[in-house]
């Protein structure tokens, strides 16, 4: 009788114990997973600026010199007509 109340007893403990670090992992994958979010945000917020200030960079050189724009253009486009036409 008294081995079984032991058992119940440390049975009783270990689930405890378990639920308690199911509890604890729950809260540390959260915030983990919180903060992995919060970065990629950052590092969306970071591209987002760059593509704009490389847009405005290419706009501005395009109002500057338009006909080498256009042989750009042409010289890409053919380059990916090219790369398409070999696969």
């Amino acid at each position: 009788m008294a081995s079984e109340m032991m058992d119940q007893a440390r049975e009783a403990i270990s689930n405890a114990a378990r639920s308690e670090a199911a509890d604890k992992v729950r809260q540390i994958s959260r915030k983990a997973y919180d903060k992995g979010l919060d970065n990629a945000r950052d590092y969306a917020e970071k591209g987002m600026d760059f593509f704009e200030e490389a847009t405005d960079s290419v706009a501005s050189w395009t109002k500057r010199e338009p006909w080498m724009a256009i042989a750009s253009a042409f010289v890409v486009g053919f380059v990916v007509a090219q790369v398409i036409k070999r696969i």
